[in-house]
């Protein structure tokens, strides 16, 4: 009996699944350091929203930008959370490359600044909320059609802290452009004090 479960095709099949789980997290671990692998998780979480996932992605630098967003993030009320996540789902990250250890990618952005431009216009007018006024922009295609640009070979300068492959943000680091489109401390800075 004891042949049926420590021989043949049981060990095997054993052996075979421990072998691939071991292969697995080696890969795993030997790729948390890989540059492009750190810009497409970073990338991936921003449009997800999980902003405290992408911060694992990322060397704050001494001026805490990354911090403050979060602090941000924080003060959104739970149907803002799901406006912002609405929103950054319709960003996009393409075309991720790397020449000579220079990083780009091909960014789908929102124009915050033409967004807010607008809800600001509508609640002078006294005309809702800045939520209301979101959602009907989301809702009635206006977002596709009024607020999201491409910007092709956007570089993103990646560094190495402890091993781990971080970007820096912010306005004074040399991801400047990429933080712009971004657009994340300057949407969540102006929605943080709306409703």
């Amino acid at each position: 009996m004891t042949a049926i479960f420590f021989g043949g095709d049981f060990l095997k099949k054993k052996v075979s699944l421990f072998l691939a789980v071991v292969f697995c997290m080696v890969f795993v671990l030997s790729s948390c350091g890989d540059p492009i692998n750190a810009l497409e998780n970073f990338c991936f979480k921003i449009k997800d929203f999980d902003l405290e996932a992408a911060y694992a992605y990322v060397n704050d630098g001494a001026d805490g930008y990354f911090e403050r967003v979060l602090g941000y993030e924080q003060k959104l009320s739970e149907r803002q959370l799901e406006i912002a996540k609405e929103l950054y789902s319709h960003v996009g990250f393409t075309d991720i490359t790397e020449t000579d250890g220079v990083y780009s990618v091909t960014v789908k952005y929102i124009d915050f600044s033409a967004l807010i431009n607008d809800v600001n216009i509508s609640l002078a007018m006294g005309m809702g909320n800045a939520s209301d006024h979101i959602s009907d922009i989301i809702s009635s295609g206006r977002l596709k059609t009024q607020f999201i640009r491409t910007e092709k070979n956007v570089p993103v300068a990646i560094t190495e802290i402890d091993g781990e492959a971080k970007l820096v943000l912010g306005y004074s680091s040399e991801n400047k452009r990429f933080t712009e489109l971004l657009g994340l401390e300057a949407f969540l800075g102006w929605y943080s004090t709306k409703r």
